[in-house]
């Protein structure tokens, strides 16, 4: 019986211990102001989808928390911004202070011959300090979803979320 009870005692122990690496620590939960791809490549089908794929990797972290774009359009709107425009690096700042957020990307695809190069950066709100910056590239446009999967992966990293955290809540679209 006493056997038993230590063993209770220490699978439990474990458990604990696994959970409270995994899981954000006090005050290191991230709020993320996500801005439109900068598509360079004229192909319209990265517009929307980019960013969706952006916002899905970073969800499926308890360490992140992505500023919906409703959320973000009507603070860009109280700024004066045209309801309808896209959300650029040079606007995302400062709704990203405005929202009380902690981080925003800015992420670019252009097309180079017949490869995909995708870039993304992390900056600090509060100073706009680069606290991450991925690129990848790809050569077909089949590519560019796994592509920008890694990207984010990086970004993740950069910004601190741990290793054991990556490994766990990485799941591919």
């Amino acid at each position: 019986l006493l056997v038993w009870g230590l063993v209770t005692v220490v699978l439990g122990a474990g458990a604990w211990l696994e959970w409270n690496r995994l899981r954000p620590r006090a005050g290191s939960h991230v709020q993320v102001v996500i801005a439109d791809f900068e598509n360079s490549t004229g192909d319209g089908t990265f517009d929307r989808t980019l960013n969706k794929v952006v916002q899905i990797d970073l969800q499926q972290s308890p360490y992140f928390t992505v500023i919906g774009e409703g959320r973000l359009r009507h603070a860009l709107q109280l700024m004066g911004r045209k309801a309808g425009a896209a959300i650029t690096g040079e606007d995302v700042r400062e709704a990203c202070q405005r929202l009380n957020a902690q981080v925003y990307l800015t992420p670019a695809i252009a097309a180079i011959g017949s490869h995909y190069l995708l870039t993304m950066s992390a900056n600090a709100c509060a100073d706009g300090q680069t606290v991450g910056a991925r690129k990848e590239e790809t050569d077909s446009k089949s590519g560019v979803l796994r592509a920008v999967e890694e990207m984010t992966n990086g970004i993740r990293k950069d910004v601190g979320e741990s290793r054991a955290s990556l490994k766990h809540f990485d799941r591919p679209l």
